[in-house]
């Protein structure tokens, strides 16, 4: 369920994110939109996925001990598991996916914000226009 204070403390997540550059194992797509999760509804989907690694290998096999073991078979059937997907619009703060080019999860997991989707970059949070994603709704 949803925190009376979730539009708010999004804002402020997003805002402290905002300068953040991508780093395996400490900020990572599925660190941030565990966090986003987390400030709407007082508790991460995904705490229980976390290991200790900081190269896109480790990254990887922390990845595959969750897929190895039968749990899911790729991201998108855990996050189907945890969160309930969303055929509608996306509504700020839902969670999104979409492919790309990663030899880890295949897909790029951000935060719907407004009429954009909030990334991990390099060096900063992105807020890109996109229209073809999959998404989660956050309740």
């Amino acid at each position: 369920m949803k925190l009376p204070s979730w539009k708010k403390d999004l804002r402020a997540y997003l805002y402290s994110c905002r300068d953040k550059g991508f780093c395996w194992g400490s900020w990572d797509c599925l660190k941030f939109v565990n966090g986003a999760v987390k400030v709407q509804c007082g508790v991460g989907f995904a705490d229980d996925w976390f290991g200790s690694y900081s190269t896109a290998r480790g990254a990887a096999l922390n990845y595959a001990k969750i897929t190895r073991y039968g749990i899911y078979n790729n991201i998108i059937e855990g996050l189907d598991d945890r969160l309930k997907r969303s055929d509608n619009k996306a509504k700020t703060g839902s969670i999104v996916a979409i492919k790309s080019d990663s030899d880890v999860l295949g897909y790029s997991l951000g935060v719907k914000v407004e009429d954009t989707v909030a990334l991990v970059g390099d060096n900063s949070l992105l807020f890109i226009n996109l229209n073809n994603f999959m998404t989660w709704s956050v309740e």
